[in-house]
């Protein structure tokens, strides 16, 4: 039996959103040494942009997305932001990532959402966009 259906990635990604909002995780730019290592499988025409990081004993989590791009026509595309989730160790090795469209088990539009939601807390707290804002006319 496979421990792929005892996973709840959903859960996980609610319980770091929370702790994301009451700062008990402390995020960090992933160095772009590594984004070649973040995603476990190859995608075709896309850039990895803005991973952030937060470690624990147990390893990395790390909360990124990508570009990618879409083709319609033979020459004509639209670039799409895709989200994901990867674990891996403390160096950024032994990776597994999940995607919101993985074949094997999708996850579905409201994951894509609560990543994409996530990420974006991140990015705000990372980049102190609040006091930023609080204090720009002081």
């Amino acid at each position: 039996m496979s421990n792929y259906n005892d996973i709840d990635i959903q859960s996980f990604v609610n319980n770091l959103t929370e702790k994301t909002k009451s700062l008990e995780i402390k995020w960090e730019k992933v160095p772009r040494v590594h984004y070649h290592k973040l995603i476990d499988r190859s995608i075709i025409y896309s850039n990895i942009k803005n991973p952030f990081y937060s470690q624990s004993k147990n390893g990395n989590v790390i909360i990124g997305k990508f570009d990618k791009k879409v083709y319609y026509e033979e020459d004509q595309y639209y670039y799409e932001d895709s989200f994901f989730i990867t674990i891996s160790n403390s160096t950024f090795g032994d990776v597994t990532t999940f995607l919101d469209n993985d074949d094997d088990n999708s996850l579905g539009f409201s994951f894509a959402v609560s990543l994409s939601k996530l990420h974006r807390l991140i990015q705000l707290n990372i980049n102190d966009i609040k006091n930023r804002l609080d204090n720009w006319f002081d």
